[in-house]
């Protein structure tokens, strides 16, 4: 389990800031929070969630764990998007 936050906000302010950007491909919930900062209007809930196994599945522990690995150390992104 994984510690997260549940981001809230309205409908009108999610589009009014342009939403997710499909470009960003790591920690995109972040990019958002910081553009409805500007718009003052979300709210932030504390929460776990069991983490996705997906890239793992797809990718093997291997090339996962180097991906994060690259992306937390180095600050290399190198994601390819899976959704």
């Amino acid at each position: 389990m994984a510690l997260l936050e549940l981001l809230f906000a309205q409908k009108k302010t999610f589009h009014k800031v342009g939403g997710y950007n499909p470009e960003t491909t790591v920690k995109e919930h972040w990019d958002l929070r910081l553009k409805l900062e500007q718009e003052g209007k979300y709210l932030l809930v504390p929460s776990y969630t069991t983490t996705s196994m997906r890239r793992y599945q797809q990718w093997g522990l291997i090339k996962a764990t180097k991906f994060w690995v690259n992306y937390l150390v180095r600050k290399k992104n190198g994601y390819e998007k899976i959704r």
